[in-house]
């Protein structure tokens, strides 16, 4: 079979930030009939704001049996992208995506039972559909283990059809770390600090965790790296080392350490833990990002810092993330 070498050569233009060289390239494929190149050609138009062409792009490669153009109609109807949202459209989609192989879209279908989106909230159907993806992504060219994943997290937290079982939650995240999921890595590390459904292990944990944080950038891992180095009985308290993985985990965007290594500036403790002043307008604007996601753990947290330090020009800051200037004029 001969190459396409234009989808080829537009696919890799775009991912590396050439949409315009990318759009071209996938627009001749497209042109000579290649379906594949006309979702992809869909994406490049999504991500440049150009909805309506992206939602004819993805119209025209379904027509042409792209099984991954029926998800991306699903996400064009769920949020209004060259169309009306319409949850009972996207539903229809999300549906046929997932009977036709592409497993990621369970865990959508999921979703909508979950919240109630376009359909009657039904969380006996959010489990069946978890449960089905799941089973699926094993073998599927797709998986993505997200089905997998958002099953753990259901057993790890239950809800009122599902009683909480840290044991079936342990037994999949074992199977997502041995594919290689960070997530799943981060929480069995977890477990065998804690001793939860295994032997403590301390030294395998801290390990993990260090890996999680220097080589992946894990935010989640240097979160609780600080909070061991910081005080804890699992290590000995080092305050630089905690530092400096609050300083990783702030650049890796997690809500917590930014939130701490903005109270340890706001305290003057910078030298006790080895973090710059310089970081500080910057990790507020950062932390602002999960704020105006409408993330109520952050809303409560960033309220209690402005209630706690009322000096800080709050407002300057909240203007800068609004508008995107990051001149570093503002000090706490």
């Amino acid at each position: 079979m001969k190459i396409d070498y234009h989808h080829k050569l537009g696919k890799l233009l775009a991912q590396h930030n050439d949409t315009i060289g990318g759009a071209r390239y996938l627009n001749i494929s497209s042109e000579n009939g290649n379906a594949y190149a006309t979702n992809d050609l869909a994406v490049v138009f999504e991500y440049g704001g150009n909805y309506d062409l992206a939602f004819h792009c993805y119209c025209e490669a379904a027509k042409q049996g792209v099984i991954v153009s029926f998800y991306n109609l699903g996400n064009c109807f769920e949020k209004g992208y060259g169309t009306d949202i319409n949850y009972r459209q996207a539903l229809r989609y999300y549906k046929i995506a997932a009977e036709r192989g592409y497993t990621p879209a369970y865990k959508k279908i999921a979703q909508f039972y979950k919240e109630g989106l376009g359909v009657k909230q039904n969380l006996k159907k959010e489990l069946y559909y978890l449960r089905k993806g799941s089973s699926l992504e094993k073998d599927n060219n797709y998986a993505e283990n997200e089905c997998t994943s958002a099953l753990a997290y259901l057993y790890s937290a239950g809800n009122s059809v599902v009683k909480p079982n840290i044991k079936k939650a342990y037994t999949l995240w074992h199977i997502l770390a041995s594919r290689g999921d960070i997530n799943a890595k981060y929480n069995l590390a977890i477990c065998q600090l804690y001793g939860e459904y295994c032997k403590p292990d301390i030294d395998t944990a801290v390990d993990t965790l260090i890996d999680l944080a220097i080589v992946d950038k894990y935010g989640h891992a240097c979160a609780s790296l600080f909070d061991i180095f910081n005080n804890s009985e699992y290590a000995p308290a080092d305050l630089d080392v905690a530092g400096k993985f609050l300083n990783t985990g702030a650049c890796a965007h997690d809500p917590y350490c930014i939130i701490n290594i903005s109270k340890i500036i706001l305290e003057k403790k910078t030298d006790i833990y080895n973090v710059s002043p310089n970081v500080f307008q910057k990790s507020i604007i950062d932390f602002l990002t999960y704020v105006g996601d409408d993330n109520k753990c952050c809303l409560d947290i960033y309220a209690q810092l402005k209630n706690d330090f009322p000096d800080v020009d709050w407002e300057g800051l909240e203007n800068r993330h609004k508008y995107g200037d990051e001149s570093n004029n503002i000090t706490a």
